[in-house]
């Protein structure tokens, strides 16, 4: 073969992790950071004495720090560990043998700091719900069925034309 292809037959760099326990210590290095450095979070005050309040006097307005934990995040992690995107890492770690179960377990773990953080008002549900792909899916219409219109096209068409003939007076808000 010539020389040429043999020499650049390796693409890309060299892994990151040759063992998944090396993913590990970093993992536990990261989550050891997050615990020890909490975010401050600047929360407004106010206060007033009895006195003050019967003088007339202002209320004092404030800023006040309040340390909350450090969540645990992928994208934290990644930026800790050095890698580019998790779902590229796991996507080139996937055939490598205990890679993917170790993904999953630190994915568990940080999903599960968010998830009880966010139900006790640490954190803000709606991210955490959106982070960790928790939704809720209610079918209150349909019970599961297809939607299903009992008009033809044409007579969908007919009512539309209808609809737009009796609001064509109408001028949106905004509009002249």
């Amino acid at each position: 073969m010539n020389e040429t292809f043999t020499r650049f037959s390796k693409a890309g760099r060299p892994p990151r992790f040759k063992k998944p326990d090396e993913l590990w210590e970093v993992a536990l290095q990261y989550f050891e950071e997050c615990d020890n450095n909490p975010i401050a979070v600047g929360k407004k005050t106010s206060s007033s004495s009895k006195n003050s309040e019967k003088n007339g006097a202002e209320r004092k307005v404030g800023k006040m720090d309040e340390v909350c934990p450090r969540p645990y995040t992928l994208y934290g992690l990644c930026a800790f560990a050095c890698i580019p995107k998790w779902h590229t890492f796991k996507d080139n770690y996937k055939n490598k043998k205990g890679f993917p179960e170790m993904c999953e377990r630190i994915e568990n773990i940080i999903s599960s700091q968010q998830v009880e953080g966010a139900m006790v008002g640490l954190y803000n549900s709606n991210l955490t719900a959106r982070l960790n792909n928790i939704a809720e899916h209610n079918d209150v219409t349909t019970n599961g069925k297809d939607i299903k219109s009992e008009m033809s096209d044409e007579e969908l068409q007919a009512k539309l034309d209808e609809i737009r003939r009796k609001t064509e007076h109408i001028t949106p808000i905004g509009f002249k």
